[in-house]
């Protein structure tokens, strides 16, 4: 899928050690000012003054001797650049229907008894899913695990992943996610877990236009249970499950996106820091990363990470569209509604039926 490993945690007020796949970071600072430092030598300082549109950082490498400055005032620049990028193979898996893809393997000759009930439960109702709907996945599973109670947990994983998508069985799934959670390195440490799952492969939506597509392992049941809590709107709750698994873009988008939610936008601007636009997972992240720095009142640096998430037409039209219009807002803010009604125009063009698009364009007329 093309993703890059990033994990970005706290370890003091103020303070936030990220890890990247070639490199290590520090960073500290208080809203409004910040400095960083990674093992690559590169120190990066940034200021602000919320309200005033006006945001600088500059950027010194230890190692060069070499510095580049950068200031955003109050400027609009109305074009736009547009780099053409071929598109990776792997970045389609993002933009996929949520789904389950299922290889289940064949118990061997010798196989346990629990082993060869699990292999062929999987084969059943994988191999026709028009009549093995969810409650009757549900009730197959049940007759599983009271055969074989060792296969409790994992059963209980399945119901989790089937339940979710029925409205009749969604209270109870989400029960389930809840008492799994705490359990969840007993079921994943369980050897036939680790041999029949490897072939599930969920598709959960972090936000729309980003799927994780990885098979079902901690990181799958920590994204779907924080779905789950995100619903019941535990956001606090899903931000502290998402900061748990593995780390990858996904996971980034996630834990952004809830820091979002939760209004902490200084932690969702260090988390989206030295993020550059490689496909669509970092298109998104610096979407996320514009509209924190509008909530902070930087609304210059806001448009600049537009700018930067809108520069490549291949992205998925989903992505540009939630880029348009998040800009039509910062647009907005700054008084600009002729640039706000142009951008959300743009995504008439492309997706007339746009949730809430009829009704900002009419807000936006003279």
């Amino acid at each position: 899928m093309g993703f890059r490993f990033r994990k970005s945690m706290k370890i003091l007020p103020g303070i936030r050690l990220t890890f990247g796949k070639n490199s290590i970071g520090i960073s500290a600072g208080v809203p409004g000012a910040r400095i960083s430092l990674n093992s690559k030598g590169r120190v990066t300082t940034s200021a602000g003054i919320p309200g005033s549109g006006l945001y600088w950082t500059e950027s010194t490498s230890l190692k060069k001797k070499r510095s580049t400055r950068t200031r955003t005032e109050e400027s609009i620049v109305d074009g736009e650049v547009y780099v053409e990028d071929v598109i990776d193979p792997g970045e389609a898996g993002l933009e996929v229907p949520t789904t389950q893809r299922i290889v289940a393997p064949r118990a061997g000759f010798f196989a346990s008894k629990a082993e060869k009930a699990l292999s062929a439960l999987f084969h059943d109702i994988y191999g026709d899913r028009e009549i093995n709907t969810p409650e009757v996945v549900f009730k197959k599973t049940r007759e599983l695990a009271e055969k074989f109670p060792d296969l409790t947990l994992a059963m209980q994983a399945i119901q989790v992943l089937h339940g979710v998508q029925s409205s009749e069985l969604e209270k109870e799934s989400f029960q389930l996610a809840h008492d799994l959670w705490p359990q969840r390195q007993a079921l994943f440490s369980h050897k036939l877990v680790r041999k029949y799952f490897a072939g599930i492969i969920p598709m959960v939506q972090v936000t729309p236009g980003i799927h994780a597509q990885e098979r079902y392992n901690v990181t799958a049941l920590g994204l779907i249970y924080a779905e789950v809590l995100q619903i019941q709107g535990d956001f606090e709750k899903a931000l502290e499950v998402v900061e748990e698994v593995e780390s990858d873009q996904v996971t980034a988008i996630s834990i952004v996106d809830l820091e979002i939610a939760l209004k902490r936008y200084d932690d969702a601007i260090a988390t989206t820091e030295d993020i550059e636009n490689e496909d669509d997972a970092t298109a998104m992240l610096l979407i996320f990363r514009g509209i924190a720095f509008r909530e902070k009142g930087f609304n210059e640096a806001s448009l600049e990470c537009f700018k930067l998430a809108l520069a490549k037409r291949t992205r998925t039209e989903i992505i540009l569209n939630r880029g348009l219009w998040e800009r039509a807002y910062t647009y907005e803010k700054l008084g600009k509604k002729a640039q706000a009604r142009k951008d959300l125009e743009k995504i008439m063009s492309r997706e007339p039926a746009y949730p809430g698009l009829v009704e900002r364009l009419e807000e936006l007329n003279p």
